[in-house]
């Protein structure tokens, strides 16, 4: 998301893509016009396209979605405007994808017609797709506290389990392995300020093999923001720590998956 400064209806989502020595160039970009104002975008591989989504104001307290297919140097394959706000996005390998948005898990086929919809309420909401193409979320409900659910293609829940930690990221390996990076929950006698890094992997059935917790320099406010597998069998987890004096500092970790 980008816009120039202060001028009005500047406002554009663009696409970047970074070659391995970290040279960039645009491949697409949204801007604000007759079609609406661009607020978000979000963005994810299904099949052999890249799937991009704004969410669009078009009027006062109206939004749509934009969806835009393109193909891997960014020639655009088509455009679809849809009713459904997506909020979250994960591809799939024939073409259609799974999306989440106000209080909805959704899929798509290829064609960006809506396959099927379930309501699916709660904060910190993360999206993914295991290796069966099936999609799982994590959630904060106001009852159940932090879950990991799964579903099968169709929608049906296949099983929940409690998580703890309040989720932002989650990755899963081909062989099922779930991994969730978010914010540790501080105790009943700790500082509501003070969080940690939380690092938390389950097997493929959900079953939980190990939780880390790790505490940043400052001792206040920190989280993990995104996480990711290697083809070592590495996970890589990125987040932000409080530093004393300094506020904040851009964090780096990198863990087994070996069972603790």
């Amino acid at each position: 998301f980008a816009d120039e400064g202060a001028e009005e209806g500047s406002e554009r989502i663009e696409l970047l893509h970074f070659d391995p020595e970290g040279v960039s160039r645009r491949l697409h970009v949204v801007t604000s016009g007759a079609q609406g104002r661009p607020l978000s975008g979000r963005l994810a591989r299904a099949g052999d396209q890249i799937v991009v989504t704004v969410r669009l104001e078009i009027g006062p307290d109206a939004y749509e979605t934009l969806i835009v297919r393109l193909d891997p140097v960014g020639a655009v394959l088509h455009e679809r405007r849809i009713e459904q706000i997506l909020s979250r996005v994960v591809g799939l390998a024939d073409g259609g994808f799974y999306a989440h948005g106000a209080a909805k898990l959704m899929a798509f086929d290829a064609d960006d017609q809506l396959r099927w919809s379930i309501p699916s309420s709660g904060s910190s909401v993360v999206l993914a797709a295991d290796p069966a193409g099936r999609p799982m979320l994590t959630r904060v409900s106001t009852t159940g506290g932090p879950q990991l659910q799964a579903f099968d293609a169709d929608g049906a829940l296949r099983w929940e389990r409690t998580i703890d930690l309040d989720p932002a990221a989650m990755a899963v390996g081909p062989d099922g392995t779930i991994v969730i990076a978010g914010e540790g929950i501080p105790g009943p006698t700790e500082l509501s300020s003070n969080t940690t890094i939380a690092v938390q992997s389950f097997d493929a059935e959900g079953l939980p093999r190990w939780l880390e917790l790790v505490q940043g320099p400052g001792n206040g406010y920190d989280s993990a923001t995104g996480v990711a597998l290697a083809t070592d069998a590495a996970i890589w987890v990125s987040g932000t720590v409080s530093v004393p004096f300094e506020e904040r500092d851009v964090w780096f970790g990198r863990f087994e998956q070996e069972v603790r």
